[in-house]
């Protein structure tokens, strides 16, 4: 999740690029071409670094498709290596980075603390993006270890949406209050459970929770 992949196929670029990465103690992994190199991203990688015409040359459909079924906590960064232009950007070469999305072009000749700069950025933010996707897994986690532990009690559990006061009741919930599972159950229904003697109390205790963040 820390190497830095290379996809430069026009003569010696790739192995350039990988020894004045490797000398700052970099790990980098050379692509053939860009089915590898979607590959290798897909399996794990911190940043890809892509010569212009590496994508000029080739068809980039595999990893213009792969880009947009990321997980919600990726935007894979790109540095893309660009010929120096005198003139506008063409529009061919402007699609290219609109499809890269999080991409830093850097316009060739480059020098190696540029590069090295540009490649050390690039894995801060992809670090930052496996940082919330491991939150992401142990919430998931946490979320299952409670159901599993919520289902051996037997016990059913409800959250509130304070916005819309939309009621999402767990299925040992429903089947407490004698609802089918599969049904849709209200807080107005919820409310219809409680004993009109405990009603009042139960509304009281509703608004505190709301106001201080009490325990309900």
């Amino acid at each position: 999740e820390e190497r830095a992949l290379i996809l430069a196929p026009r003569g010696r670029d790739a192995q350039v690029i990988r020894h004045l990465l490797n000398e700052q103690s970099r790990e980098t992994q050379i692509c053939a071409d860009i089915d590898q190199l979607t590959r290798s991203i897909d399996e794990g990688a911190g940043t890809a670094l892509i010569t212009e015409e590496a994508i000029q040359d080739a068809n980039p459909r595999v990893l213009f498709d792969w880009l947009p079924k990321q997980p919600t906590w990726s935007v894979f960064p790109f540095v893309l290596l660009a010929a120096r232009q005198l003139s506008p950007r063409t529009a061919s070469a402007q699609a290219i980075v609109s499809e890269l999305g999080n991409v830093v072009v850097l316009e060739r000749p480059i020098s190696a603390a540029t590069l090295a700069s540009a490649v050390d950025s690039a894995l801060r933010a992809r670090r930052r993006q496996y940082q919330a996707r491991n939150h992401l897994m142990e919430r998931e986690r946490a979320e299952e270890r409670l159901r599993l532990a919520l289902d051996a009690g037997q016990l059913g559990a409800w959250e509130l949406d304070l916005t819309t006061w939309k009621l999402d009741a767990s299925r040992m919930c429903k089947e407490s209050f004698g609802r089918d599972p599969d049904a849709n159950f209200t807080y107005e229904e919820l409310l219809g459970c409680a004993h009109p003697e405990d009603r009042d109390r139960y509304l009281e205790a509703v608004r505190v929770a709301i106001s201080n963040g009490t325990p309900l």
